[in-house]
């Protein structure tokens, strides 16, 4: 391709430069090389058919502007303002030769024509911009959708603590962790439908610790609830894992005894608590004692329902305590 257009270059600057041939153009084509073009020129004023030469001016006239800029445009190329190639400074002359025949608003349309970048599909353009457009809306809204969710999930485990904590709060004794009054009111009253129905008896103790409020008000309240706390350990250390032990008031303490079918065996619970805390307990440096009073009822023997059952045992409860403590009364 590159030797055809160095050939038309050639031709054209033969038919446009007349007498120029024999001076100008014939020395070029011996610098490039005989060998690589192949037609045999003579000088326009000889003996060439005169017809000829003027069909072929005509033709290139015509069709210079359009296919033969794409096949020099090549050649063209390195002899721009920048630089040019050291190798092809015998082809100048040729170059400004060509040059001087184009019709220079031929030449800038040419060139614009050139310049001008690829058209773009607009319809796949639209398209393309819909797809990401529809991609980044799908984006925020899986965004959106995963920020809710763990919000909500988080909001659920919040929830969750805090019923838990208002449940122990509701139902648990705060210093000891122990069953509180409305929880051991649930629990009688379970322990009694369940009995009713085995036709079992259990057993119920009121306990009075003798001695917690002169502490309270004497060592303050952290000494006071530390010794609260070793007493209910002892305490705990004397039933079952299946009873419950509750506390009823700040000295009081109400144990419940699940299928206990003799008072005996009650009794011997009751001397065990005694017997635990009748020791001395050391808070912060002082030896602390405690009376400790048991009253003892008897379901179904003692009361039938939960009201009966805890005014029974906390009357021989005081009955106990009258009689100077670290004792227990039973029906």
């Amino acid at each position: 391709m590159k030797y055809f257009t160095s050939r038309i270059v050639i031709f054209v600057l033969i038919l446009s430069s007349g007498p120029l041939w024999s001076n100008e153009v014939k020395p070029l084509i011996s610098a490039m090389g005989e060998a690589r073009y192949p037609y045999q020129f003579v000088d326009v004023q000889g003996e060439t058919d005169a017809i000829l030469v003027d069909t072929c001016r005509e033709w290139l006239k015509l069709s210079i502007t359009s296919p033969l800029i794409s096949e020099v445009s090549p050649i063209l190329a390195p002899y721009s303002p920048f630089g040019m190639h050291p190798s092809r400074d015998k082809m100048i002359p040729l170059m400004a030769l060509l040059t001087t025949n184009f019709d220079q608003s031929k030449r800038q349309v040419n060139s614009q024509s050139e310049l001008k970048p690829p058209s773009v599909d607009i319809k796949q353009s639209a398209e393309f911009k819909q797809g990401i457009s529809i991609m980044l809306v799908f984006l925020i809204l899986l965004t959106l959708i995963c920020v809710c969710r763990f919000l909500l999930v988080k909001e659920r485990s919040k929830r969750r603590q805090l019923e838990s904590q208002l449940n122990k709060m509701a139902n648990y004794d705060p210093v000891t962790g122990l069953a509180n009054r409305s929880l051991l009111d649930d629990r009688l009253k379970q322990a009694m439908l369940l009995h009713s129905r085995e036709q079992a008896r259990f057993g119920l103790l009121c306990i009075d610790i003798a001695g917690l409020k002169s502490v309270y008000k004497k060592k303050g309240h952290s000494v006071g609830d530390k010794l609260v706390t070793l007493v209910t350990e002892e305490m705990s250390t004397c039933i079952r894992r299946s009873d419950t032990l509750a506390r009823f008031d700040s000295n009081e303490f109400v144990v419940i005894l699940h299928r206990t079918k003799d008072l005996d065996l009650i009794c011997q619970v009751a001397d065990t608590i005694i017997s635990n805390l009748s020791k001395s307990f050391h808070c912060d440096g002082s030896k602390l004692n405690v009376k400790t009073s048991i009253g003892i009822a008897m379901f179904p023997a003692d009361g039938d329902n939960a009201v009966e059952l805890l005014k029974f045992a906390d009357k021989l409860m005081y009955q106990a305590k009258q009689s100077g403590g670290n004792c227990y009364k039973s029906s």
